[in-house]
């Protein structure tokens, strides 16, 4: 039932608060990767994203180094399952990677595993998934300069030059247009649009100009 699933979510996050405040030598091993698995489950099982996930997720990983690996490993595992996840658990996943981003929880250089250059071949959900990702990662960061900073961090490694090209690209091509559209329709207030208009276009001349990108070709 309702209330017995709203129990069980609520005690786990009950429990997951006491981890947070224990020493790192009680959540090593099999209980630290456990304690991420039973948040990013309890986040994806709401109805809209709450951010008091994404506050989790940053407080487990100030605690432990090997609380952010396995949640980035965690959020890999879901990104391999978009074709059978519902919209509703893909809203909440969105919301808990943009948020964990903007948070600086986990870098930009988390989303090497996505094939950005691909999105013209996407399915519906895959496409729904990154677009509301990148909406909540624009709109979450705490000031233009940290979303200054963190992409120019991601631009600034040679070695995911291919990422940055692609992201850059998506960013222009599949999100600007798409946020524009959504709040034409009423979906997205007229001040957030303009925060994530603004960071975007900075994102993109970042993405796209940096040597790493130009190297990719």
């Amino acid at each position: 039932s309702y209330e017995s699933t709203s129990y069980s979510m609520y005690h786990c996050m009950s429990i997951m608060i006491r981890c947070c405040n224990a020493t790192i030598s009680a959540t090593q091993g099999d209980q630290s990767r456990e304690i991420i698995r039973v948040l990013v489950e309890c986040c994806l099982q709401e109805a809209r994203y709450n951010p008091y996930y994404g506050h989790l997720a940053a407080r487990l990983a100030a605690v432990s180094k090997s609380h952010k690996v396995t949640l980035q490993y965690c959020i890999w595992d879901q990104w391999k399952e978009v074709g059978s996840t519902e919209p509703r658990r893909l809203v909440c996943l969105a919301g808990l990677v943009g948020h964990c981003c903007a948070s600086f929880v986990l870098p930009l250089s988390a989303l090497k595993p996505v094939d950005f250059d691909a999105c013209g071949t996407w399915t519906n959900k895959e496409t729904f998934l990154w677009r509301h990702t990148m909406q909540h990662l624009l709109s979450r960061f705490n000031s233009d300069a940290d979303s200054d900073a963190a992409f120019s961090r991601l631009a600034q490694q040679q070695a995911l030059g291919t990422l940055s090209k692609s992201l850059g690209l998506f960013l222009k091509l599949r999100v600007g247009p798409w946020l524009v559209a959504q709040a034409d329709a009423g979906v997205l207030k007229q001040n957030t649009l303009d925060i994530c208009l603004r960071r975007l276009a900075s994102a993109e001349k970042v993405l796209l100009s940096s040597a790493a990108a130009v190297l990719a070709g």
